[in-house]
């Protein structure tokens, strides 16, 4: 097992818990974190029309409806979904990733966000979406302080969209991109 993942099980693992139980949690954690519909569920149950029926929650997200049920039962495993009145809920818990959490898990996420926005890009209109892009030439040593002001607007644009509580009723991914086009001389 790599190291960081077996890190992360050690992290993740409950006071006498089986080996077993900790690959279960390992490969729940994988899925959340690369398979892009667990986080819009989380964020489809925040809306005030949500159903949990997997033939609901697989026609609002275009995914089937055992892949629905299947995210469903990881996330309330792992706590990020919990049962109230018959009904679930998100927890409402911050998810972030870290260096620990493989390269490879974040990669499919991504992949799947650009993929995504390809689809939307295609098939969605203009009113609904909003795709902007600017090459520039830049000194690379400004990328860390791009870095927090990226995350800094990434924050104030979720408190701002996020506010009117009663009135969700979409889910949206909002990304950002700041990649290299040219390759450095060497």
């Amino acid at each position: 097992m790599p190291e960081a993942l077996e890190k992360l099980t050690r992290k993740r693992t409950i006071t006498g818990a089986t080996r077993t139980d900790s690959t279960q949690i390992n490969m729940a954690l994988y899925h959340i974190i690369a398979d892009w519909y667990h986080f819009a569920i989380l964020t489809l149950a925040k809306t005030k029309d949500f159903k949990e029926d997997p033939d609901w929650i697989g026609k609002r997200l275009e995914i089937s409806p055992h892949q629905a049920n299947a995210a469903i039962e990881r996330m309330e495993k792992l706590g990020l979904l919990i049962r109230k009145k018959n009904r679930i809920e998100s927890t409402e818990k911050m998810f972030s990733t870290s260096d620990e959490i493989p390269n490879a898990w974040i990669r499919k996420a991504h992949h799947q966000d650009l993929e995504l926005a390809r689809k939307s890009l295609d098939e969605d209109n203009i009113e609904k979406r909003d795709f902007t892009s600017v090459y520039l030439a830049i000194n690379p040593r400004q990328i860390p302080e791009a870095k927090r002001l990226i995350r800094e607007f990434r924050d104030k644009m979720i408190s701002l969209l996020e506010e009117n509580t009663k009135q969700k009723s979409e889910v949206y991914n909002l990304a950002f991109q700041l990649y290299p086009i040219s390759r450095g001389e060497e």
